[in-house]
């Protein structure tokens, strides 16, 4: 019982954690594309250059992404349980959850 508290339990809450970050980070990309557009629309009302920017804003992010999973998950394989990894767990999702509500509020 010991074991499973001391060893399994923090892997398992940190792949729980480190999948929401994964996803909250898909969802980042789309809001970053609504960003863009809300500002875009504050400022011009062409829509051609605004959807050929869009798309180049979703690939940027897109790539992205992916480095920031390759990047996460060799740092928390390396440093699961430990103190860093849960610090860089915090500091994620805060960062993922700022940028929808900033899409709210544009």
């Amino acid at each position: 019982m010991k074991q499973l508290r001391t060893v399994i339990l923090p892997r398992i809450l940190a792949l729980v954690l480190w999948l929401i970050s994964l996803v909250l980070g898909l969802f980042d990309i789309y809001f970053a594309r609504e960003i863009f557009y809300a500002i875009y629309a504050r400022f011009s009302t062409q829509a051609g250059p605004a959807i050929a920017l869009g798309t180049a804003i979703i690939f940027i992010m897109a790539i992205v992404y992916l480095g920031f999973v390759v990047l996460t998950s060799k740092y928390h394989i390396k440093n699961v349980g430990k103190p860093e990894s849960w610090y860089l767990f915090t500091k994620t999702i805060i960062a993922e959850l700022a940028i929808p509500f900033l899409a709210y509020f544009m």
